[in-house]
């Protein structure tokens, strides 16, 4: 059991696709930018992103991409000089609250990270049409197209 870090590092597999004996490599993909995933640690709210089907951990739990829903209430955005000023009047409590706002073009990703104790208002720069998305600690993830 105490080589298994050492052979997962040699291989270039993470440990838990050695255990499960899943070696083979993802089909390479087009890597449009507005097919990103996004995953969200349940523990610690780390934010990450894979362009390509993976398999992802985080505080030692598994995590599933998130599926993105269209928004039904849509985040203000405003074209301010040459930048999208987002903006809502979403709860930003402790326990309920957008995590993050980003950006997807088709070759592009700009990532806000939004915190509870501030009002949600941020800056992106426009690089032309894309998918504005968003994720709500209690209801998940969420785009708009801009």
């Amino acid at each position: 059991m105490s080589l298994l870090p050492d052979l997962s590092r040699a291989l270039g597999v993470d440990l838990e696709g050695l255990l499960a004996g899943d070696l083979g490599e993802n089909e390479r993909t087009g890597g449009n930018m507005k097919h990103l995933k996004f995953f969200v640690c349940p523990q610690c709210g780390n934010i990450l992103t894979a362009s390509a089907d993976t398999s992802l951990s985080c505080c030692g739990k598994k995590l599933t991409a998130l599926t993105p829903y269209k928004a039904e209430e849509k985040l203000n955005v405003e074209l301010i000089e040459n930048d999208y000023f987002v903006s809502s009047g979403h709860p930003m409590e402790k326990d309920h609250y957008i995590s993050f706002v980003a950006l997807l073009t088709g070759d592009a990703l700009v990532l806000r990270r939004q915190y509870p104790e501030w009002d949600l208002q941020t800056r992106l720069p426009r690089l032309g049409h894309g998918k504005l998305v968003w994720y709500c600690s209690q209801h998940g993830l969420f785009y708009q197209l801009v």
